[in-house]
């Protein structure tokens, strides 16, 4: 299978290359033959890649060490999960992975714009090939995964993957953030589309906004799945760490989130069509930059690959589709020009634009954050770094004001609101927010911004079950259940309601995040039968264990968690050692309640006596069950209406 990957690769950067040459004679001599033929080169690409990708898996599962991607990333102990997701546990393994689902989404997009009168198609089939092209071009000269070891070289047994990866999350979390990554170029490819042809109406819009909704939403899961690895499997106590990688994934789905705001206006006022195609090509090179983060070795980061000179590549890839895209804007300006301006600051309309300068915001002040230590070593030869104290300084009062936005903005009118008006619409629950908000500081601990955090979350689920109630009662007038008003109400505007569920799981989200103010811990060594106490709980240790797995050695123990003198749990924590890479790594143990997590980390064992440390996590259980509702909320959204047949 090694000759077929090989010449699979080999044909798929040929056949794009020749396919974009296709693409662009057929659009400069208007030569419909050419352009389909350029697309099939697409759909045949997807299917190169494919073979591909079950080529490295086939070698993955047989443990051929000759390979030395797979001598640097597998073993015969690694477990049949963990050597199938080492298909992108490695930077050339990676890429290849990468091509492959940026093939399936061009070859999809293509093909479901297929049967539409759409002159978008050949000129994004373009921009597809050329990416592919792009991407292609690496994983054949620069990280060719089915590169061999010399001859003289024999390796009986490979390192094994990277302890870290061997996680479940581990096994979702790239290939989600991939697509979430990668989705983008869709919308991307058809907003150049756009501007290559003048054709600067809703098109791209009607034609990407799934595209868009879909890639949002892997994006997010990407993320949380991300947060949740970190929490589980890093053993320092949290779920996010303002890490570089990390960002990189936060910043593009920012300026995303923006973007699907933003095209509302467009769809429904023909207004802010230079913030939409900014925001698109924005989006895009942000992933491209979040690719650079992961990859160039650059910045350093327990999530990215080791320093490559592929970074240097996807700088100057990313500098051409830069000056690209910057150019054809700028030459499309005055016909991006509204004729419709904004007609009061208390609109609706007012409100999306202050959503994207919100949220911009909070993006550029994380990148620069990220990418200061390497201007800083560039310009003064000196790497000046900020840590989680910047990010939450700047990015906590950013995001309670984009929080208080939520609440208020369904409130707003289209066009305008009169000031009585928005006033008779907020009092009540502003009022009720603000009287949450006084007890809480008066009689309470609770620190200002957790208070605020309360107050608004409690305004905006106000607010939003408000106008939920609105439409129910509607529809329960006409003689239907609660239950069957509020199916029929989401039903007949799944955009709108799905959204509704997004921004409950949002809030739900910070309110989770609100918990870290609460946070405790203690770090102690404990004898067998011993107990350290925290908070309202008593942690016994039971017993300890030491046993050996297939590629890994094991020591671990047996905690008894209490409270009020009443067993509630057991924790099981672990500590591992991987004799092939000589690499520790920490499995935590977890009790997870609505109100907090006890969170157990296994720090060392010698004979009866564990040298443990013992966090107590509040709300963290509502970051995830907000996820959640986000991610069914976005599915709502996206799902498709059923069209009822009948008379026209």
């Amino acid at each position: 299978m090694i000759q077929i990957g090989t010449l699979t690769m080999q044909t798929a950067f040929a056949l794009v290359g020749m396919g974009l040459l296709l693409e662009i004679l057929g659009i400069w001599q208007r030569r419909n033959d050419l352009i389909t033929i350029g697309i099939r080169t697409i759909y045949a690409l997807f299917f190169l890649l494919t073979v591909s990708n079950i080529a490295l898996v086939f070698e993955l599962m047989r443990d051929n060490f000759r390979l030395e991607y797979i001598a640097s990333y597998s073993s015969k102990a690694t477990p049949p999960l963990y050597k199938f997701t080492a298909l992108w546990g490695g930077q050339a393994g990676s890429l290849l992975f990468w091509s492959w689902v940026l093939a399936a989404f061009s070859a999809s997009a293509l093909w479901i714009a297929r049967k539409r009168d759409n002159t978008l198609v050949p000129y994004a089939a373009a921009i597809f090939a050329f990416v592919l092209l792009f991407f292609t071009l690496m994983i054949n000269f620069y990280t060719n995964p089915f590169e061999l070891l010399p001859p003289d070289i024999i390796v009986p047994d490979g390192r094994g993957l990277n302890p870290l990866l061997q996680n479940i999350g581990m096994a979702i979390h790239p290939p989600l953030l991939y697509i979430g990554y990668i989705g983008f170029v869709v919308p991307f490819a058809f907003a150049m589309a756009a501007l290559f042809t003048g054709r600067l109406d809703n098109l791209w819009l009607n034609s990407t906004r799934n595209w868009t909704l879909l890639s949002w939403l892997f994006l997010t899961l990407g993320i949380v799945v991300g947060m949740i690895w970190a929490y589980v499997e890093l053993g320092w106590g949290g779920y996010w760490g303002w890490d570089p990688v990390e960002n990189a994934s936060l910043i593009p789905w920012l300026t995303a989130t923006a973007y699907i705001h933003s095209v509302i206006i467009q769809q429904k006022k023909d207004m802010f069509k230079i913030w939409n195609l900014l925001l698109v090509i924005i989006t895009f090179l942000l992933t491209i930059l979040g690719t650079f983060i992961t990859r160039s070795g650059l910045i350093s980061s327990v999530h990215a690959f080791g320093e490559s000179e592929i970074g240097y590549l996807f700088l100057k890839f990313m500098a051409l589709i830069t000056i690209v895209s910057l150019a054809f804007f700028f030459i499309n300006l005055k016909k991006l020009r509204s004729t419709r301006h904004l007609e009061s600051p208390l609109s609706r309309e007012s409100s999306f634009l202050l959503n994207n300068i919100i949220l911009l915001a909070m993006a550029f002040a994380v990148l620069y954050g990220t990418l200061l230590p390497t201007f800083t070593e560039l310009i003064h030869s000196a790497k000046i770094t900020v840590g989680p104290p910047f990010f939450n300084k700047i990015n906590i009062p950013i995001g309670l004001a984009l929080l208080a936005l939520m609440a208020y903005a369904p409130l707003f009118a289209w066009r305008r609101i009169s000031v009585n008006g928005f006033l008779k619409k907020a009092l009540i629950p502003t009022a009720i927010s603000l009287v949450l908000l006084i007890v809480l500081l008066i009689f309470t601990k609770v620190p200002f911004y957790a208070a605020l955090t309360y107050a608004l979350s409690l305004l905006t689920f106000a607010v939003v079950f408000v106008e939920i109630g609105k439409g129910v009662h509607v529809w329960m007038g006409q003689g239907l259940s609660w239950t069957s008003a509020l199916f029929t109400l989401v039903g007949r505007n799944r955009r709108r309601y799905g959204a509704f569920l997004v921004h409950i799981g949002v809030v739900l989200m910070y309110i989770g995040f609100s918990g870290a103010v609460w946070n405790e811990e203690i770090e102690g060594a404990v004898k067998k039968g011993e107990s350290m106490a925290i908070n309202d709980y008593r942690i016994t240790f039971i017993e300890p264990m030491v046993f050996n797995r297939a590629d890994h050695n094991v020591k671990s123990g047996r905690f008894l968690v209490e409270k009020d003198g009443k067993a509630i749990g057991t924790l099981i924590p672990e500590k591992r050692f991987y004799a092939k890479r000589n690499q520790y790594n920490s499995d935590v143990s977890v009790i997870t309640r609505l109100s907090r997590d006890i969170y157990l980390v296994l720090a060392d064992l010698r004979g009866d006596t564990a040298s443990v440390k013992i966090l107590i996590n509040p709300l963290v259980l509502w970051i995830w069950i907000g996820s959640g509702l986000m991610t069914i909320g976005t599915v709502i959204a996206i799902w498709p209406r059923r069209h009822k047949k009948g008379k026209e």
